[in-house]
């Protein structure tokens, strides 16, 4: 079994999360709960341990429930990249606009400053969408890689179980049972995809 989280040693788990859920960073909130329980000290490594093996249950339980958690995080960052998407449409219009000042008489520095600010935000935005697609990469690559290892799991204790039963009988009953448990198990696997 594994040891609980100084959160879950002391009950402060779910404070943690909808602390986080609120925009909180993992230190802001780690001075948070220090400030409401000061009996407990928690770091900055004791929120994001106790929030990693949060999230880490709900993928668990996601895919014991047939669910895919990695198509909440393409959602997830669809809408990043819209947003992003967003901004990079209203730095367009505001390039724009500083275009017209230009052809309106405003300064050359006023419209070289904005033009520069608008190419700054850009390459910014830039870089914050990349980091993103890696950072939901590499979650999306964990969680298929746990999917597939309790899968693995479970084709390990299906195996056992038909040898176990597999051993208790005649060869005439192995021969007329064994393929029907398989006929079934896989049929079951083909309802849940």
């Amino acid at each position: 079994m594994t040891k609980k989280s100084k959160l879950e040693q002391h009950g402060l788990l779910d404070e943690a999360r909808k602390l986080k859920d609120t925009g909180m960073s993992d230190n802001a909130v780690a001075n948070h709960i220090m400030q409401r329980h000061p009996e407990v000290k928690i770091s900055l490594m004791a929120v994001r341990r106790g929030l990693a093996i949060l999230e880490e249950k709900k993928i668990d339980e996601q895919i014991q429930e047939g669910l895919n958690p990695a198509d909440e995080l393409d959602e997830l960052l669809r809408k990043k990249i819209e947003e992003s998407d967003r901004k990079l449409l209203k730095l367009e219009e505001r390039a724009n606009k500083a275009l017209d000042r230009a052809e309106g008489g405003d300064s050359i520095a006023d419209i070289t400053k904005a033009l520069k600010e608008s190419r700054e935000t850009n390459a910014q935005i830039i870089k914050n969408q990349i980091a993103l697609k890696q950072y939901y990469g590499k979650q999306i690559e964990g969680i298929n890689k746990k999917a597939f290892e309790q899968k693995e799991q479970v084709n390990i204790l299906l195996n056992q179980w038909i040898m176990k039963i597999e051993s208790g009988l005649c060869p005439k009953c192995k021969q007329e049972i064994i393929p029907e448990v398989i006929k079934l198990i896989q049929l079951e696997k083909e309802e849940k995809e």
